[in-house]
This record gives C-alpha cells, structure tokens and sequence, in this order.
C-alpha cells in the first residue's frame, strides 16, 4: 500500500502505522465528546445520551480506489493535498491512522467494501466533526467522510448475586416465574452439548482467565496488543452465558458446554466504544477464526465503516448477533439495525418482554436478559440484567448448532434459529419479539445433520444418490464425499447404516 499512500497519511507528524493508539486513554463520553456524561443512572450502564451520538474527536475517511501519493503518476487520482494539508491545520488534527488492526485477509472483500481504504484522522480537542466530514466530502480524493458513532454497553444493570438458577436455561418457575419459559437447553444437551472446532468470538470489554472459560488468543483493538483482560466484568459474564465449561463440576454452564472464546477488546473498561473501534474488531475476528461474533453494544449513528465491516464478516460465513440496545426513542441500535446481524431483544423468567428493550422492525428473536447469572472477575460469578444478556443466549446456541452440524451456513443457522423459536407476543413476527424467544431443542432438532448425505445443509432430493451410495458402497462414498460422515445416513439413530434407515431416511424428505 505505501505506492498509494498520500503524502498526508505518510507524513510523521499525521500518520501512526498502527491500529490505533499504542496507549490510547480510557474511552469515556468525556474523552469522545464534550459535555456527554458516562450515562451511569441507578439501573447502571444506560445508552449514549442523545446529544453526544458521535464522536467530537474523531472523522472517518475512505480514500479513493487507486489513489497514490504523486499527481504525475499517469491515470492515477490524485488527492488535494493542499486542501487536506489546511484541513489538518485548521481543525489541529494530531495524526490519521487506518481503521482496521491490519489489512483484511479478503482481498476481494475488502475493496467491494472499502475496508483497506478506511482511516481514522483524530483530533486534538473536541470539534465540530460533522462539518469536518462535510469538508472533506469536497476534497478531491476523498471517496466518503463521515462522522463516527459512540457506542456503549447495551444496557447492563448489575443485580444481587444469590440467587443461583440458570432460569434461562432450565425454568422449573424457581424464585416465581413461569416453568418452561427458558430456551429449552437440556432437551438440546440430549442431543448435543457442544465441543469441536467451533469458535466465538465476544466483541466486548475483554474477559477474564476464569476456570469456567476456555478462551483462545483475541485481540485488544483499542491498546493494538493481544491484553484482552476485562477490567469491567461484562465481557466475561457474556462470555460465562454462551460457553461457561458444563459438566465440569464447578460454577455455571453456558448453552455451549465446551467452546472457544475468543475476547476481542473493542469496549473501554469504562463500558465505551466508537464505531471504528468496533468495526475493527468485527474484521480482526471474521479474519482469525471466529464463526460466531458476539455483540453486545450498541452505538445509534450507524456509520458506514461499521456496516462495511458487518458485511465483510457475514459474507465471510461469520453470524453476527447483537442486542437491539435500550434506547426507545432511536430504536434499534447498529449494528443489529442493519441487515446481516441478527437483533436480539430480551425476555424476563415469565417471558414477558423486559421493559428497557428497544424494538422495531429490525428484530429478529429474544432471549433471556434479566436477573442471568454468569462468569464474573476474580474467578466469580455475578448477577446482570439487560439486553447484552441475551444476545449471548443466541451466539452460543448458534455455536452450539454448528458443532452439531459444521455443513450449514451461517444464512441457515439464522433461518433454522428463527423458525424454531417459541413465539411469544401477536402471533407470528412482531417488532418487539420477533420470531420469538429461541429454543435450543427445536434449533437442534432442525438443525440434525441425519440425512444430509451430500453436506450442503439441506436434506432434500440431492441426498438420495449420496444416501444409496452410503448404504452399499462406503468406500465409494468416502471417496466421494471426502468431508462428509457416512453415519449421515444413520437415520435411525441405532449407530448402524443399514436398511433399517431408509423408512426413516424417506420420512427426513418428506417436508
């Protein structure tokens, strides 16, 4: 990249090459934009005052494809680097740097997007950045300049720690609530209960060493090191919710019994973040492994950077699910709001429809969020309620269904997700549940890799060639279909493939 890089992102005094700050300060609202408060009420972390919804320290520019630094390369654009030179002098910018940790592995992603193109030109003291982006729109060179949202913990409302059942797992209607109003998790674990390669990736403040967790390496996105460690604590309660280790005879269990997480520090432990710091992070997983990314935060600009980098990530195979945030009035927060993230909203122990939800059309499904307890500091656990809640129920039971069935996509375990919720609220799709609250039983159930011979995650006429062969010839079958399990074919679950399964294998074709 450096034949393309301006004069203006080259020079030392404007260009740092880093993700970002090697030691950037706590990101507070006062740090981001002046006069916004930490928004802490009484209930705890609440949304991004209204007032403050971007950044006033930070711009986002995309540099235009083929840019290069010097106006006599032939065919080359060139930008203006005397109107950027005064730019950066009026408005006392401190340096510019890329958005993104390192460049996208996805070549071709990255530039049908953007990505690779993207920097983040910080200021010195609190200004006007929307009439700083309008500026830059006018320079030539600048594909696109826009402000930067301020993002924080979704709701996060800490709560007394004594009371000591997963009702949003198993809900026998202890401490009241209503039985069965859970997500069905032990029915799933009878079918499956987790393990295999599969990987979560939690977009949050970071998580603790917990001998509850097995994590694996992340990345601290604000600091640009690999110290992941949460000194907030609602990293690591999310985390506890979708993979705590089961059956291990300590603590709690997550929906997934044994899954990696991998803590990308994109949140303050102050409970702040911006939208490229987020974006970032969503990148840096989809590019290390993750399959599953969990998100819960929420910020209410919605920048183009950040959907950029949702869609890099899900057109990578990564589902992305986020909390719906709680501010009513603005609706649905980003990145649930835009298209390739599911929006999870959140159910108390009646699955009733918890007051501080934002809603609308956007939403997805709902999982338990108040009263969870999860993995906390110090090796503890700890009570919290709040949107963030819930979105951990959903990534960990999309983990959990993978593990069962590595063929499907991440499109299909959205939809088989949707279509096995309970419904609750008018009947049918509504903007405050959605699809319903999820059950990891029904997910499972149709999720069942039984029957999907050629493993493309469907069971349907393409798989009765692959069954037939599976019944008489294995060995033709292995070679044929070398990533794919011949005890597919055991559609009657006695451990044999024989033609005792094609009764069953015939009724799986039959919608």
């Amino acid at each position: 990249m450096s034949k393309s890089r301006p004069r203006w992102l080259r020079s030392s005094t404007w260009f740092a090459v880093v993700c970002v700050l090697v030691a950037a300060p706590d990101l507070n609202a006062d740090a981001l934009s002046p006069g916004a408060g930490p928004g802490a009420t009484s209930s705890g972390l609440s949304a991004a005052p209204s007032a403050a919804l971007y950044s006033s320290l930070h711009v986002l520019v995309r540099l235009t494809p083929g840019l290069t630094p010097q106006a006599s390369d032939p065919g080359q654009i060139v930008i203006d680097h005397g109107a950027i030179d005064a730019l950066l002098a009026t408005w006392d910018a401190t340096r510019v740097e890329p958005v993104l940790c390192e460049p996208a592995q996805d070549r071709v992603l990255a530039e049908k997007y953007g990505l690779n193109r993207v920097y983040r030109m910080v200021l010195a003291t609190p200004r006007d950045t929307a009439a700083l982006a309008a500026q830059l729109r006018g320079v030539r060179g600048v594909e696109r300049a826009e402000v930067e949202g301020l993002a924080t913990l979704t709701a996060t409302f800490p709560n007394d720690p004594f009371f000591s059942f997963l009702w949003g797992l198993h809900n026998t209607g202890q401490n009241g609530g209503k039985p069965d109003a859970d997500i069905d998790a032990p029915e799933a674990w009878d079918i499956h209960t987790g393990g295999g390669p599969v990987t979560i990736a939690v977009l949050d403040t970071g998580a603790q060493t917990h001998p509850d967790l097995r994590l694996v390496p992340g990345w601290n996105v604000i600091d640009n090191n690999a110290n992941t460690a949460d000194g907030n604590g609602h990293g690591t309660h999310v985390s506890g919710t979708a993979g705590a280790l089961g059956n291990n005879g300590i603590g709690v269990v997550g929906v997934n019994w044994d899954v990696g997480i991998m803590p990308v520090k994109v949140v303050s432990d102050g409970g702040y973040s911006t939208e490229s710091y987020i974006a970032a992070g969503i990148i840096w997983a989809a590019d290390h492994g993750a399959r599953v990314e969990s998100l819960s935060l929420g910020t209410y600009v919605g920048s183009d950077t950040l959907r950029d980098a949702v869609f890099y990530a899900h057109d990578r195979g990564v589902l992305l699910v986020a909390s719906v945030g709680s501010n009513q009035p603005l609706g649905i927060a980003y990145p649930a709001k835009f298209p390739k993230c599911m929006a999870v909203s959140a159910t108390d122990r009646y699955d009733g429809w918890a007051s501080f939800n934002a809603y609308g059309p956007e939403m997805d499904v709902a999982a338990p969020g108040v009263e969870i307890y999860s993995t906390g500091r110090n090796s503890g656990y700890v009570y919290y309620s709040g949107t963030s809640m819930a979105v951990p129920f959903v990534s960990g039971l999309a983990s959990l269904m993978w593990s069962y069935n590595s063929s499907l996509s991440n499109v299909q375990v959205e939809e088989l997700i949707k279509k096995s919720a309970d419904d609750l609220g008018s009947p049918g799709w509504d903007e405050r549940f959605g699809w319903g609250r999820i059950n990891a039983y029904g997910a499972l159930l149709k999720a069942d890799p039984r029957g999907d011979l050629n493993c493309d995650g469907l069971v349907n006429n393409f798989d009765i060639d692959p069954f037939v062969l599976a019944l008489t010839d294995p060995a033709g079958y292995a070679q044929k279909f070398p990533n794919c399990d011949r005890m597919r074919a055991d559609c009657n679950r006695d451990g044999q493939v024989d033609n005792f399964d094609i009764d069953p294998f015939v009724e799986l074709l039959t919608p």
